[in-house]
């Protein structure tokens, strides 16, 4: 009896604190009985005793055929003044967008690609009655932690997230889409990384450049793999292969771009005519370098990124760079996800959703 006592109160203390921290907001549907009692492993009499006491303290209302909704403070819900529907009459789903995180916490967040995808899926999600919950995970934490505290309809997970929290995710059941990265278990929304490599190497090819320099990102990035085997698999049908072979491989900062872009005017008898960066962030360390240098840009060297990022697009000179359709691939992702909603079977076919990439011209290349 005690133990009850104790798991019913657990369960009311919990409810209690998501809706005082706006987690569970007013008219919107809780959980059901079955789905509560599995997240809390409990008993239907526990959660129904939990319920009752959130009911006795006015904080839901129980509607016959509906279930429990969250109720105004210190008021009671009518059945004309539920909101979970839109006027096309979708439920309300709440997705988790789940963004790989390090120790190096902070730098992981404001890389610009994960900002800007967290916002543009944001804006899709807000379209389509859809709520978008935020939140960082690394490979020490568990995804259980956070589907207890919340319930989620749906997951985008982000870029290199961990494969235990993709693989948690299949099991536990719960539609789910990779966006900017791909496996071949789980829908996935990504640019095609080895077309835009290629995309670089044909323009600069065609720009008259024959001893063109390669900067590598983080090589255990899948999207820099590609980048990398796109332009180089280019090159060498034109007979050419990267001058100097490939510099970089462990980061994406501006720091290591220029770094390595400084060892390797140290290292080549003359300078390349032409780099390509793996990454924005990459080629404006190069770019600095190459300043440093006495090099100019793009009169003695040419430089191209790959994001086509705001920081490349105010540079001096503005950087020529990839553009990966941002918008496409939130849209996307978003989309996908609720195909599944709608048809859960589409989750036994995991296919991989290409975004085409687009080589946007500005002012750091010049035709030799």
């Amino acid at each position: 009896m005690k133990k009850k006592a104790f798991l019913y109160q657990r369960l009311y203390d919990d409810i209690r604190q998501k809706i005082e921290q706006g987690a569970f907001a007013a008219g919107q549907l809780l959980p059901s009985e079955r789905e509560l009692g599995d997240t809390y492993g409990v008993d239907r009499t526990t959660v129904r005793r939990a319920l009752q006491m959130l009911s006795d303290d006015q904080l839901v209302s129980k509607l016959p055929g509906k279930g429990t909704i969250i109720a105004p403070t210190g008021s009671t819900v009518s059945q004309g003044a539920i909101n979970t529907t839109n006027s096309s009459s979708e439920p309300m789903r709440t997705v988790g967008f789940f963004i790989p995180q390090n120790k190096k916490v902070a730098d992981k967040i404001m890389f610009p690609t994960y900002t800007s995808l967290l916002y543009l899926t944001e804006q899709e999600c807000s379209e389509r009655n859809t709520r978008l919950i935020y939140s960082a995970l690394d490979e020490q934490k568990e995804l259980d932690d956070y589907l207890s505290s919340m319930r989620f309809d749906g997951i985008i997970f982000l870029s290199a997230i961990s494969h235990k929290h993709l693989n948690r995710a299949l099991e536990l059941g719960i539609p789910s889409v990779l966006l900017n990265n791909h496996m071949p278990e789980i829908m996935s929304v990504c640019t095609d990384n080895m077309e835009g490599g290629a995309q670089v190497a044909r323009y600069l090819y065609e720009q008259g450049h024959r001893n063109i320099m390669l900067l590598a990102g983080n090589r255990v990035s899948i999207n820099c793999r590609e980048r990398i085997q796109g332009f180089t698999d280019e090159l060498a049908s034109r007979g050419l292969s990267c001058y100097g072979g490939v510099f970089g491989g462990t980061s994406w900062t501006f720091e290591a771009g220029y770094e390595e872009t400084k060892r390797a005017l140290g290292e080549l008898h003359t300078p390349p005519t032409a780099l390509f960066a793996c990454g924005d962030r990459l080629a404006l360390g190069a770019l600095k370098a190459f300043q440093e240098a006495g090099l100019e840009v793009p009169n003695d060297v040419s430089i191209v990124g790959y994001d086509n990022s705001e920081q490349a697009r105010y540079a001096n000179p503005k950087l020529t760079s990839v553009d990966t359709n941002l918008p496409a691939l939130s849209a996307a992702a978003v989309r996908v996800l609720l195909g599944i909603f709608n048809d859960p079977t589409l989750a036994g076919f995991p296919l991989k959703i290409m975004v085409p990439p687009t080589l946007v011209e500005h002012d750091s290349v010049l035709s030799r």
